[in-house]
């Protein structure tokens, strides 16, 4: 089990947890992730908005399309690890 206040480190082969609580504001730390996830979930909604753009999908070059795709889904993945990290951190106060 996950100890309380501690962010993970997992490998395929271990866990590592550490306990960063007494070394972070978690007010500060709390306001920072909702400023980035606000960030990032307005860039993907604009990068959502021009992958359904016909014009631009059958218009642009495909290697910029793709490129286009992947920022889209590292950009979805990295907001997923952030709202995680928000939902634990927020439950130690």
């Amino acid at each position: 089990d996950k100890p309380k206040k501690t962010v993970a480190i997992i490998e395929k082969s271990f866990e590592i947890y550490l306990d960063i609580s007494e070394y972070i504001d978690v007010a500060t730390e709390t306001t920072r992730l909702q400023k980035e996830i606000e960030k990032l979930d307005s860039h993907i909604a604009s990068l959502n908005k021009r992958l359904q753009n016909r014009n631009f999908v059958e218009n642009a070059k495909p290697e910029v399309v793709e490129e286009q795709r992947a920022t889209f889904e590292a950009s979805q993945g990295r907001v997923e690890k952030l709202r995680s990290l928000l939902q634990e951190i927020s439950a130690w106060s």
